[in-house]
């Protein structure tokens, strides 16, 4: 078989079959029927009756577009407005404890400097190498 041969193949989308190929190609990239039915125009009820759980409002915002559109405006805050940092108070959480996350022993710490300088000579040399 030639690759000429292999390209007329049903396998590979309409094969020899140009009527319909061409006539597909007329009709675009539309892959949906003309008419298509949406709960969302039919009270939130699927063709058959049953409620379409996806505009049910206990699922997401479902169908309270209002709610959603006003959550949009709102912004995707993930955040409360208040946060607390221990780096704000001196290196303590909200119970007292020391944040061992500002701690020496931990990494770099609270020692932003060194951090940043060992950051530009780059992770492949160690903190002994000098230039």
């Amino acid at each position: 078989m030639s690759d000429g041969d292999a390209r007329k193949s049903s396998q590979h989308g309409f094969g020899g079959d140009r009527e319909f190929a061409s006539e597909m190609g007329k009709i675009g990239g539309k892959n949906q029927p003309d008419e298509i039915y949406k709960p969302s125009e039919h009270d939130g009820l699927r063709e058959d009756g049953e409620p379409d759980q996806r505009l049910n409002s206990e699922h997401g915002f479902g169908g309270d577009r209002e709610r959603a559109a006003e959550a949009g405006r709102k912004g995707g805050k993930t955040q409360p407005d208040e946060v607390y940092k221990p780096s704000e108070h001196g290196g303590l959480t909200k119970s007292g404890e020391p944040d061992k996350r500002m701690n020496s022993e931990h990494g770099f710490g609270g020692d932003r400097e060194f951090a940043s300088e060992m950051g530009k000579r780059g992770g492949s040399r160690n903190s002994e190498d000098d230039e």
